[in-house]
C-alpha cells in the first residue's frame, strides 16, 4: 500500500513537471499589429490577477516608446565632452484613468499613482565600461520589469545570479522587438510592502516604433 502511495506521489509529481516543461515550451504570442509610428505590447498575466490578451497600443512619444541603447557626447563649459550612455527600454505610459485627482492629504499623499493605470516598462541597463567603449553598446544581463495588473503595479528585479525560471528577456536582433516571460513580479505599494504571495506572471512580446 504504502509503496502504491509513493508510485502515484511520484506520478503526480512527474505530471506536474511535465506541466512546468510544456508552459515553458509556449512561446509568448506575437505583439498586435500596430502601425510603423506605433509601439505595440501584448501581455498575458496569471496569479493574483488574471487577465488575457492585455493590448498596449499608442503612437510613440516621450512616454510610449522604445529607447535603443547609444553613446552620446555632451559638449562641457570647458569645452570638453561628457559621455553618456543610453539604456535599452520598453516604455508605455503610465496612463490613468480620466479625471483621476491625486490626493496630497493624509500620511501616503499620493496613493492614487500606484493605483488603477495601463503601464509596463523593461529595461536593461548599459555594462558600466560601455561609456568609454566603441560598437555596439553592451546590455547587462540584469533587468528591471514592471506591470499594470487588476487595481494596481507590479515590478520585479531579475538578478544575474536568479534561477532561469526567474523568467527570460530576449531582444530581436533589431532591438525594435522581444518577448518576455517573468514570475514573482510584487505588487508595488506606496507606503510600504504588500503580503508574499501579491505577486503576478507576466509573458509577452512588443515591437517598437520605426525609427
Amino acid at each position: 500500500m504504502g509503496t502504491d502511495r509513493a508510485r502515484h506521489g511520484r506520478q503526480r509529481q512527474l505530471s506536474a513537471f511535465a506541466a512546468l516543461a510544456l508552459l515553458g515550451a509556449c512561446a509568448p504570442e506575437a505583439p498586435p499589429p500596430a502601425p510603423p509610428d506605433h509601439i505595440a505590447i501584448r501581455m498575458q498575466v496569471s496569479g493574483l490577477f488574471n487577465e488575457r490578451d492585455v493590448v498596449f497600443t499608442r503612437v510613440a512619444d516621450d512616454r510610449h516608446r522604445c529607447w535603443v541603447p547609444a553613446r552620446t557626447d555632451h559638449p562641457t563649459a570647458a569645452g570638453g565632452t561628457r559621455r553618456t550612455v543610453t539604456s535599452y527600454a520598453v516604455v508605455f505610459g503610465p496612463d490613468f484613468p480620466p479625471g483621476l485627482r491625486v490626493s496630497n492629504e493624509g500620511p501616503f499623499p499620493g496613493a492614487e499613482l500606484y493605483g488603477p493605470q495601463r503601464m509596463f516598462w523593461i529595461q536593461f541597463a548599459a555594462l558600466p565600461e560601455e561609456e568609454n567603449g566603441s560598437g555596439p553598446v553592451r546590455l547587462s544581463r540584469e533587468f528591471v520589469i514592471e506591470a499594470s495588473a487588476g487595481n494596481g503595479i507590479f515590478q520585479r528585479i531579475v538578478r544575474e545570479e536568479d534561477l532561469p525560471r526567474a523568467g527570460f528577456v530576449t531582444i530581436d536582433p533589431d532591438l525594435r522587438g522581444g518577448r518576455f516571460r517573468v514570475r514573482g513580479l510584487h505588487r508595488q505599494l506606496h507606503h510600504n510592502r504588500a503580503p508574499e504571495n501579491e505577486v503576478i506572471t507576466v509573458s509577452g512580446s512588443w515591437r517598437c516604433q520605426a525609427p
